[in-house]
């Protein structure tokens, strides 16, 4: 890999920035799984210290539209 690689895949002037750009992404990333696992832990969190009944109507709703997005 090198310069002409980097700008054959877009619009990079070298193979540093071309790996510079990658390694941002990739933190983006990282930073954006660690917020959703944070979220979704409070929620587990939540969940565990406030149970409750779900109603039927949005269990119904809920699979329909899981059958809807897997329909092709």
């Amino acid at each position: 890999m090198d310069d002409e690689f980097a700008k054959d895949l877009g619009d990079y002037s070298s193979l540093g920035e071309l790996k510079a750009k990658l390694k941002g992404e990739i933190e983006k990333e990282k930073e954006l799984a660690l917020d959703r696992q944070l979220k979704d832990h409070v929620v587990d969190q939540l969940l565990e210290a406030n149970p409750f009944e779900v109603p039927e109507s949005l269990v119904v709703e809920q699979a329909k539209a899981l059958v809807s997005d897997t329909e092709v």
